[in-house]
């Protein structure tokens, strides 16, 4: 799973992609332009229709979100790793308020049994 298609979505772009890329499972609508790896007709016909797009001035995504099956915000990216981690924050929406509570003691673990060597 590469980046390259989803930064490329963010940044407004459409991408040709391969239906069997691994980026293909979150890029969705307008912003992907399929082709079959095994169709060379395939590829020729999203060829065309990325290059009618761009003669036309339709070639940047009004709203390149739409075109991703996940937000791909920074912050709920870390909120979801932290949820996984089991660090018990899933609601944590900013990065410094995250960075502040895995500072913090827990309930768990008092800052007295926290700081101290082992």
């Amino acid at each position: 799973f590469g980046l390259v298609g989803v930064e490329s979505i963010l940044c407004g772009t459409p991408v040709l992609l391969a239906q069997s890329a691994g980026c293909a499972e979150v890029i969705i609508g307008e912003g992907r332009i399929a082709f079959d790896l095994a169709s060379p007709t395939s590829l020729e016909q999203a060829l065309e229709t990325a290059v009618d797009q761009w003669q036309h001035g339709h070639h940047r995504l009004a709203k390149p979100q739409e075109s991703l099956t996940y937000d791909p915000n920074v912050d709920s990216h870390l909120g979801a790793l932290l949820s996984l981690a089991g660090a018990g924050w899933p609601s944590c929406t900013a990065r410094r308020d995250c960075a502040d509570r895995l500072g913090a003691s827990t309930p768990s673990t008092p800052s007295t049994q926290r700081d101290r060597p082992r």
